[in-house]
């Protein structure tokens, strides 16, 4: 009879009249009919499944509805059973899962926490950096291959503390390299402001050790960051002067005769030196000036926005 069932017969099912039934089904790979044996329990129906042909021979679901049927008769509820197995299995699976889950973690957290300041740098190097110029980017690598990382890179990000900021800003200090020193700590202080709102490093540290370093204190007495020294009206004409004379000295020695001769510096940089000489205004704010975007020739004022602004406010100058 099975074997006469065609994808006509789709849906149908079949009976036998002991609770056994089989629902015929029809799909890419033929016909299969699903067998299940119905009964009662304590009042309520339930369904047992008891394998699916041709998967399952005949004689081997046969067999199953006799078991089934036996446990029922003697009071058992074989469907219950399965469905309370399988639960189970499904618990156990999950609290497996989560011991796993669990363990990675723990793993995990075992290994960021060896995690060291020379990857704390490497990761924010290149996120800070990515804005800046090949230059500018190499050169604030080179000041923590200088005066940072030597003593400090192979220290676990946990284990870093105040004292090993201080050090290698007073290093520079007791060597005459003020300037050095303040842009060291500088960076520094960006790093930690930068790694203390990101994952893993966040997790490595509580407080900023470069924020409980006090940098005025290890300042020599008096020092100021600023020159008051103006630049007289001759010494404005000398600079123009050598500009257009190292320009002028590169054009008429082209190729190898150009040897040793000092190249001269990209014109947009003598243009901003000559606007900042014209206008006396911040040097951070004059370099990220875009020309198109914030200055207005015809209305003749120049937007700042507020995050080239100093005191972070957008302003309008005249």
């Amino acid at each position: 009879m099975l074997l006469k069932l065609a994808a006509a017969d789709h849906g149908r099912v079949l009976n036998d009249g002991t609770g056994l039934s089989g629902k015929v089904h029809a799909g890419a790979k033929g016909v299969s009919v699903h067998f299940r044996y119905r009964y009662r329990f304590q009042g309520g129906s339930r369904e047992m499944a008891l394998g699916a042909w041709p998967r399952v021979a005949l004689d081997v679901i046969r067999a199953n509805f006799e078991e089934t049927k036996l446990r029922v008769e003697r009071g058992g509820d074989p469907a219950g059973q399965k469905q309370a197995v399988a639960k189970k299995i499904q618990i156990e699976q999950a609290q497996l899962e989560q011991q796993q889950q669990e363990l990675a973690e723990q793993q995990r957290g075992q290994a960021e926490q060896q995690l060291t300041v020379h990857a704390m740098f490497e990761d924010w190097h290149v996120a800070s950096q990515v804005d800046n110029t090949p230059a500018s980017a190499k050169a604030v690598r080179r000041l923590f291959e200088l005066h940072l990382l030597p003593e400090a890179g192979k220290l676990r990000v946990l284990d870093v503390k105040p004292e090993h900021v201080r050090k290698a800003v007073k290093a520079l200090i007791d060597a005459g390299k003020v300037s050095t020193a303040i842009a060291t700590y500088i960076y520094i202080n960006a790093m930690f402001i930068w790694a203390g709102r990101r994952k893993p490093w966040r997790l490595l540290f509580e407080i900023n050790p470069a924020e409980e370093v006090d940098l005025d204190r290890m300042l020599p007495a008096g020092y100021q960051s600023w020159c008051e020294r103006a630049l007289a009206d001759d010494e404005i004409i000398e600079l123009r002067n050598r500009f257009e004379t190292v320009q002028n000295t590169w054009e008429l020695h082209a190729g190898p005769r150009r040897g040793r001769i000092a190249k001269p510096i990209p014109r947009e940089h003598v243009l901003g030196c000559w606007i900042m000489l014209a206008t006396l205004v911040r040097i951070n704010e004059l370099c990220a000036a875009r020309w198109k975007e914030h200055i207005n020739f015809k209305a003749a004022t120049w937007y700042i926005p507020s995050d080239q602004a100093k005191n972070r406010k957008a302003t309008v100058e005249e």
